[in-house]
């Protein structure tokens, strides 16, 4: 009876694992206008997931946005969203994306921060979208404007970054382990009252 006990016990401590876990990475899909991509949903960035928009309109950056997240959402452009993948080839046509324009490679800015004592700076990381992914990269940039006014458009867009809403739903797997486990605990709950009775 406690060898059934101890086995019920890892079994839900296993179903609880998988329950927490289903759900916690999400595939990278993107928002179109047309033909052309706006943004990207679900781009993971140090564990977290991020929505961004392609926009040539500033808006001051949330909280979160520092110089280490401008640089590692800007790797997490080139490595997940400049990719040669259905429905968009976006790593080949840089100019499928809203702002971008053909044969020029694209950069996309993440803005982080501004210094203002006597001659203004914006501090950005580019990640550049060329047609070859062997030629992807990113880069920091200091730009003597404000950063409402950095120069945009000819293949210089702004990405506007927001924690995604990716609500955890469990996969199949997850609920075959909690049947088991449900039906490990019914098999139990029946064995005692057969040795009460």
């Amino acid at each position: 009876m406690m060898k059934l006990t101890g086995l019920v016990r890892q079994a839900t401590l296993v179903l609880s694992a998988l329950l927490v876990s289903a759900g916690a990475s999400a595939q990278v899909t993107w928002t179109t206008v047309g033909d052309k991509v706006t943004g990207a949903l679900n781009v993971s960035v140090a564990g977290s997931l991020y929505d961004v928009l392609f926009t040539d309109r500033y808006a001051p950056p949330p909280s979160f946005v520092n110089a280490t997240f401008a640089e590692l959402a800007s790797q997490a452009l080139v490595d997940q969203v400049f990719v040669s993948s259905a429905p968009f080839n976006m790593d080949a046509s840089p100019g499928s994306m809203d702002g971008c324009v053909i044969p020029a490679p694209c950069q996309v800015m993440t803005p982080y921060a501004e210094l203002n004592n006597g001659a203004v700076w914006t501090f950005v990381w580019v990640a550049g979208n060329d047609m070859d992914n062997k030629v992807d990269q990113i880069g920091h940039v200091a730009y003597p404007h404000l950063m409402s006014t950095l120069l945009v458009g000819d293949g210089r867009v702004l990405a506007q970054w927001s924690a995604s809403p990716v609500t955890a739903v469990p996969e199949p797997e997850s609920y075959a382990m909690m049947l088991a486990g449900l039906g490990l605990l019914g098999a139990v709950a029946r064995r005692r009252k057969a040795k009460l009775a």
